[in-house]
């Protein structure tokens, strides 16, 4: 009798099994890996937005500090000394300008009389502290926002602290020029 071996057209079961254990193995590495690439992504974005923010809360508070003619801090109500501060800047068209502190981040209002001409918010850490002062540098008055960050958080462990400063009441276009 003569046995005839018939050639295989399929697939044994061992290599069924070993083909889908690789396939699977490198789809968990993928997974995890755009799982990673996004989250990158998302803390990228953040950080982008967090300096486009400081950036442009730099440009207005140097802006109003150049255009002022008055600086102080505005008291608090009566019977709230826990009060978020406030910072208020005028200006010689009498506009009043003013920076408050609050939780989400840092408010500025911008008021003519008892119209409202604009309000920004810039976004700060929670856990960040905010002071204004003035200071005197080298003979030139300066406005000197500070912020700085306490503890950093897990989220951002190396959120910076900054230091904006404007020189005050520099910007003469209000002023009426003199004509010789």
């Amino acid at each position: 009798m003569i046995f005839k071996h018939k050639k295989r057209t399929g697939f044994s079961l061992i290599e069924m099994v070993v083909a889908i254990g690789v396939g699977s193995a490198m789809m968990g590495i993928a997974v995890g890996a755009m799982y990673l690439l996004l989250r990158v992504d998302q803390q990228s974005r953040a950080e982008l937005r967090r300096r486009a923010g400081l950036s442009r809360l730099a440009e207005q508070f140097r802006e109003d500090g150049r255009a002022a003619v008055g600086f102080g801090r505005v008291a608090p109500p009566p019977g709230e000394d826990e009060a978020p501060p406030v910072w208020e800047f005028q200006t010689p068209e009498g506009h009043v300008v003013q920076y408050a502190r609050s939780q989400e981040g840092l408010f500025r209002t911008e008021r003519a009389g008892g119209d409202l001409l604009g309000q920004e918010s810039f976004a700060l850490a929670p856990n960040a502290r905010v002071s204004v002062e003035q200071v005197d540098e080298a003979g030139i008055r300066l406005v000197s926002l500070r912020i700085v960050s306490e503890g950093g958080l897990p989220e951002d462990p190396h959120a910076p602290s900054a230091r904006i400063d404007a020189a005050f009441g520099s910007d003469h276009r209000f002023e009426p020029s003199e004509e010789p």
